[in-house]
């Protein structure tokens, strides 16, 4: 008995499953892009991102929350004139262990010096240990 194989450009996912996967997807109600970048590259077709876009549209949930979920503005950051004036950080986690980031933070500063200004996004460094870190010693 002879068997055939061949390789195709996309995944062959049936017609009839496809309902249930886009749901699958979508299953926690995010926007487009969320639902787009939600959908595992292990099952695509041919035009895929269409067809979730059509669905996400029609979605009633979100339909009513959307226009709640208006994008921030990007905030424009003065440009420093001096090398370690301004650093920007974020939380530290690696494979799901957060790491302490004051340590780190007392780690890179001990090298490079302490900066003028640390940024940080949502305020992750919102703690009474790191308020006592961030005030001048004298």
């Amino acid at each position: 008995m002879e068997s055939y194989s061949w390789t195709i450009g996309f995944s062959a996912t049936p017609f009839a499953w496809r309902k249930d996967i886009l749901q699958t997807f979508h299953r926690s109600h995010c926007g487009i892009e969320k639902t787009k970048a939600n959908a595992p590259t292990t099952v695509p077709w041919p035009g895929m991102a269409k067809h979730i876009e059509d669905m996400v549209s029609c979605c009633e949930n979100v339909l009513r929350y959307q226009s709640r979920q208006t994008k921030e503005p990007m905030h424009i950051r003065e440009i420093p004139l001096l090398p370690w004036q301004i650093v920007a950080s974020d939380v530290l986690e690696h494979k799901n262990q957060n790491y302490d980031i004051i340590r780190c933070l007392n780690e890179i500063f001990s090298r490079h010096g302490c900066p003028q200004t640390l940024i940080a996004d949502n305020a992750p460094y919102n703690s009474r240990e790191m308020r006592k870190y961030a005030t001048p010693q004298h």
